[in-house]
């Protein structure tokens, strides 16, 4: 069983004795959504099965990422066939040169 085994990815990063993570993990899921899913649209269960190593198989990080990516206009909310079932469009911007 790993040690960080149910601590949240959060909680991991607000040790105050380690230093702040390098990268934001909500920017690496944006950059994994945008180069890596090819969908219009994914699911919270698309992010934590697919989505980068170090978020997969915990749902409750992935949801709060994706909250993250909703605030700052990456992703929309939608409304799911299923009411257990968390759903958003991927909104892609143009790539700048």
């Amino acid at each position: 069983m790993p040690a960080n085994e149910g601590v949240s990815i959060f909680a991991r990063y607000l040790d105050p004795e380690k230093e702040p993570p390098a990268v934001d993990p909500a920017n690496e899921l944006l950059e994994w959504i945008t180069y890596k899913w090819n969908g219009p649209t994914i699911s919270g269960r698309d992010i934590y099965r697919h989505g980068p190593n170090f978020i997969r198989e915990d749902p409750k990080s992935a949801f709060s990422l994706a909250k993250v990516l909703v605030q700052r206009g990456s992703l929309i909310p939608l409304v799911p066939h299923r009411r257990d079932r968390q759903l958003w469009h991927v909104i892609r911007e143009p790539v700048r040169k």
